[in-house]
Protein backbone atom coordinates (compact mmCIF):
# COMPACT_ATOMS: atom_id res chain seq x y z
CA UNK A 1 0.00 0.00 0.00
CA UNK A 2 2.81 2.38 0.86
CA UNK A 3 4.36 1.81 -2.57
CA UNK A 4 1.06 2.46 -4.34
CA UNK A 5 0.56 5.64 -2.36
CA UNK A 6 4.10 6.86 -2.97
CA UNK A 7 4.66 5.75 -6.56
CA UNK A 8 1.31 5.13 -8.22
CA UNK A 9 -2.28 5.75 -7.34
CA UNK A 10 -3.52 5.38 -3.74
CA UNK A 11 -6.15 2.70 -3.21
CA UNK A 12 -9.62 3.40 -1.95
CA UNK A 13 -10.76 1.55 1.18
CA UNK A 14 -12.66 -0.89 -1.03
CA UNK A 15 -9.60 -1.49 -3.24
CA UNK A 16 -7.43 -2.10 -0.16
CA UNK A 17 -9.87 -4.72 1.06
CA UNK A 18 -10.05 -6.38 -2.35
CA UNK A 19 -6.24 -6.34 -2.59
CA UNK A 20 -5.94 -8.09 0.78
CA UNK A 21 -8.57 -10.69 -0.16
CA UNK A 22 -6.56 -11.49 -3.30
CA UNK A 23 -3.27 -11.66 -1.39
CA UNK A 24 -4.82 -13.97 1.21
CA UNK A 25 -5.15 -16.43 -1.66
CA UNK A 26 -1.35 -16.33 -2.00
CA UNK A 27 -1.13 -17.47 1.59
CA UNK A 28 -3.31 -20.46 0.79
CA UNK A 29 -1.10 -21.26 -2.25
CA UNK A 30 1.90 -21.21 0.08
CA UNK A 31 0.19 -23.46 2.61
CA UNK A 32 -0.71 -20.79 5.19
CA UNK A 33 -4.03 -21.54 6.84
CA UNK A 34 -6.74 -18.93 6.44
CA UNK A 35 -7.15 -18.65 10.21
CA UNK A 36 -3.47 -17.64 10.49
CA UNK A 37 -3.98 -14.58 8.29
CA UNK A 38 -5.80 -11.41 9.35
CA UNK A 39 -9.39 -11.55 8.10
CA UNK A 40 -9.54 -8.05 6.65
CA UNK A 41 -7.46 -5.02 5.76
CA UNK A 42 -7.84 -3.16 9.10
CA UNK A 43 -6.70 -6.26 11.02
CA UNK A 44 -3.73 -6.69 8.68
CA UNK A 45 -2.79 -3.03 9.15
CA UNK A 46 -2.97 -3.45 12.95
CA UNK A 47 -0.87 -6.63 12.77
CA UNK A 48 1.78 -4.91 10.67
CA UNK A 49 1.93 -1.99 13.12
CA UNK A 50 2.38 -4.42 16.03
CA UNK A 51 5.22 -6.20 14.22
CA UNK A 52 6.94 -2.93 13.27
CA UNK A 53 6.53 -1.40 16.72
CA UNK A 54 7.84 -4.31 18.74
CA UNK A 55 8.70 -7.54 17.00
CA UNK A 56 10.82 -7.04 13.89
CA UNK A 57 14.55 -7.24 14.50
CA UNK A 58 17.64 -6.67 12.42
CA UNK A 59 18.78 -10.13 11.36
CA UNK A 60 21.08 -11.51 8.71
CA UNK A 61 18.02 -11.84 6.46
CA UNK A 62 17.72 -8.04 6.36
CA UNK A 63 21.24 -7.79 4.99
CA UNK A 64 20.59 -10.58 2.48
CA UNK A 65 17.51 -8.82 1.14
CA UNK A 66 19.30 -5.47 0.84
CA UNK A 67 22.27 -7.13 -0.93
CA UNK A 68 19.93 -8.93 -3.35
CA UNK A 69 18.15 -5.67 -4.14
CA UNK A 70 21.45 -3.91 -4.76
CA UNK A 71 22.48 -6.57 -7.30
CA UNK A 72 19.35 -7.65 -9.18
CA UNK A 73 19.63 -10.71 -11.39
CA UNK A 74 19.59 -10.16 -15.12
CA UNK A 75 16.22 -10.73 -16.74
CA UNK A 76 15.91 -12.64 -19.99
CA UNK A 77 17.05 -10.03 -22.50
CA UNK A 78 17.34 -10.02 -26.25
CA UNK A 79 20.99 -10.45 -27.24
CA UNK A 80 21.43 -6.83 -28.44
CA UNK A 81 20.40 -5.56 -24.98
CA UNK A 82 22.75 -7.80 -22.95
CA UNK A 83 25.71 -5.36 -22.98
CA UNK A 84 23.44 -2.71 -21.43
CA UNK A 85 22.53 -4.81 -18.39
CA UNK A 86 25.60 -3.98 -16.25
CA UNK A 87 24.80 -0.26 -16.42
CA UNK A 88 21.06 -0.77 -15.94
CA UNK A 89 21.73 -3.17 -13.04
CA UNK A 90 23.55 -0.52 -11.04
CA UNK A 91 20.74 2.01 -11.48
CA UNK A 92 17.99 -0.53 -10.84
CA UNK A 93 19.78 -1.76 -7.72
CA UNK A 94 20.09 1.78 -6.44
CA UNK A 95 16.40 2.53 -6.97
CA UNK A 96 15.28 -0.79 -5.47
CA UNK A 97 17.36 -0.17 -2.35
CA UNK A 98 16.28 3.45 -2.12
CA UNK A 99 12.60 2.64 -2.41
CA UNK A 100 12.77 -0.35 -0.06
CA UNK A 101 14.55 1.51 2.72
CA UNK A 102 12.56 4.67 2.05
CA UNK A 103 9.22 2.91 2.42
CA UNK A 104 10.14 1.45 5.79
CA UNK A 105 8.73 3.27 8.79
CA UNK A 106 11.41 5.58 10.25
CA UNK A 107 11.44 3.66 13.55
CA UNK A 108 12.22 0.43 11.71
CA UNK A 109 14.99 2.05 9.66
CA UNK A 110 16.52 3.28 12.91
CA UNK A 111 16.19 -0.13 14.62
CA UNK A 112 17.79 -1.83 11.61
CA UNK A 113 20.64 0.69 11.55
CA UNK A 114 19.82 1.85 8.03
CA UNK A 115 20.93 5.37 7.27
CA UNK A 116 18.43 7.76 5.71
CA UNK A 117 19.41 11.29 4.79
CA UNK A 118 17.58 14.35 3.51
CA UNK A 119 19.20 13.67 0.15
CA UNK A 120 17.76 10.12 0.18
CA UNK A 121 14.31 11.50 1.01
CA UNK A 122 14.53 14.08 -1.76
CA UNK A 123 15.65 11.47 -4.29
CA UNK A 124 12.77 9.19 -3.24
CA UNK A 125 10.30 12.06 -3.60
CA UNK A 126 11.57 12.80 -7.11
CA UNK A 127 11.34 9.11 -8.03
CA UNK A 128 7.84 8.93 -6.55
CA UNK A 129 6.70 12.01 -8.47
CA UNK A 130 8.08 10.63 -11.73
CA UNK A 131 6.52 7.19 -11.26
CA UNK A 132 3.24 8.70 -10.11
CA UNK A 133 3.09 10.80 -13.27
CA UNK A 134 4.02 7.79 -15.44
CA UNK A 135 1.42 5.43 -13.95
CA UNK A 136 -1.34 6.27 -16.46
CA UNK A 137 1.11 5.61 -19.31
CA UNK A 138 2.24 2.19 -18.06
CA UNK A 139 0.93 -1.03 -19.58
CA UNK A 140 -1.70 -2.71 -17.40
CA UNK A 141 0.72 -5.57 -16.64
CA UNK A 142 3.03 -3.15 -14.82
CA UNK A 143 0.22 -1.38 -13.00
CA UNK A 144 -1.15 -4.64 -11.59
CA UNK A 145 1.79 -6.87 -10.78
CA UNK A 146 0.34 -8.49 -7.64
CA UNK A 147 -2.85 -10.47 -8.20
CA UNK A 148 -2.34 -10.73 -11.98
CA UNK A 149 1.11 -12.19 -11.41
CA UNK A 150 -0.32 -14.72 -8.95
CA UNK A 151 -2.96 -15.83 -11.44
CA UNK A 152 -0.28 -16.21 -14.13
CA UNK A 153 1.96 -18.20 -11.74
CA UNK A 154 -0.73 -20.30 -10.03
CA UNK A 155 0.34 -23.65 -11.54
CA UNK A 156 4.06 -23.04 -11.00
CA UNK A 157 3.50 -21.98 -7.39
CA UNK A 158 1.43 -25.12 -6.79
CA UNK A 159 4.41 -27.15 -8.10
CA UNK A 160 6.71 -25.33 -5.69
CA UNK A 161 8.46 -23.34 -8.42
CA UNK A 162 8.65 -20.00 -6.64
CA UNK A 163 11.12 -18.08 -8.86
CA UNK A 164 10.24 -16.93 -12.33
CA UNK A 165 10.51 -13.92 -14.57
CA UNK A 166 7.53 -11.70 -15.22
CA UNK A 167 5.28 -12.96 -18.00
CA UNK A 168 6.02 -11.96 -21.53
CA UNK A 169 3.08 -11.20 -23.82
CA UNK A 170 3.44 -14.58 -25.54
CA UNK A 171 3.30 -16.46 -22.22
CA UNK A 172 0.38 -14.58 -20.63
CA UNK A 173 -2.92 -16.37 -20.21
Amino acid sequence: MAAHERFGRPFTDEQREQFWVQWRSLGRLLGIRGRDLPADWPRLRDYVHEMVDGELEHTHAVEEVLEALARPAAPELPVPCCPLWPVARVQLGHFLGLSTVGLLPPALRWRFGLSWTRANELELRVLGTALHAATPLMPASLRNAGPGYLRWRREAIARGDVAAAAPTPARRR
